[in-house]
């Protein structure tokens, strides 16, 4: 057979091992989040772990405002989650009467992108998935 050949008899091959390669994980928002203000002793930071059981989810985690107080501290979090979707609705409470929400979807497998409300503010916020050598 012809080098030219080969090649094309190859190719139904090797197109089905890059695409088992490739495919992407599943998208689950499990695992351990995590976004950094500023990285000196005094920035902030935002870290949620979640776990899923269907469509629920919880966590705990850790919000840290700038300066020294780390406003509200400890977090819990309780919410839906939607598999294969992505798409996420969470209750994040903290000390004292720290409430806020966080709604949005997963992004690849490794981003969070949704919106952060405190009573009456709202912003929107990236989370990552924590790795090796992220802070988190």
């Amino acid at each position: 057979m012809r080098p030219v050949g080969i090649l094309f008899a190859l190719l139904p091959v090797l197109a089905g091992c890059e695409s088992s390669l490739t495919a992407p994980a599943s998208p689950d928002i499990a695992g351990h989040w995590g976004w950094e203000g500023n990285g000196n002793p005094g920035g902030s930071y935002m870290t949620l772990t979640l776990a899923t059981a269907g469509d629920q989810v919880t966590g705990a985690g850790g919000i840290c405002g700038i300066g020294p107080n780390c406003n509200p501290g400890s977090v819990k979090v309780i919410g839906t989650g939607r598999v294969p979707l992505g798409s996420f609705a969470l209750r994040i409470g903290g000390a004292g009467s720290y409430l806020a929400t966080y709604s949005g979807h997963l992004v690849g497998v490794d981003e969070l992108q949704g919106t952060w409300t405190v009573g009456s503010q709202s912003w929107q916020v990236i989370l990552d998935r924590c790795t090796t050598g992220s802070f988190c």
